[in-house]
């Protein structure tokens, strides 16, 4: 598992190889198989939802129905 931390400026930070990240190297970490927790620094809590959803509506820019309907269905 992947340990990452959101700070309160937004940048994600890799705390397994000590390094700075992004939303689309974290979503290619995740298409590789590799499981990932971002927690937020301030509070603790678990925001890998939030930030996995982000890097849903980056991949899915254009395609916003398609977003719409994997909420619908609780996706």
């Amino acid at each position: 598992m992947i340990h990452v931390t959101q700070y309160k400026t937004r940048k994600l930070y890799l705390n397994t190889i000590r390094r700075y990240t992004n939303l689309n190297e974290l979503k290619e970490l995740v298409q590789s198989g590799e499981t990932i927790e971002v927690t937020d620094y301030s509070t603790g809590k678990d925001v890998t939802a939030h930030v996995l959803s982000q890097c849903l509506v980056l991949t899915n820019k254009t395609n916003a129905a398609e977003i719409a309907d994997m909420i619908r269905r609780g996706e």
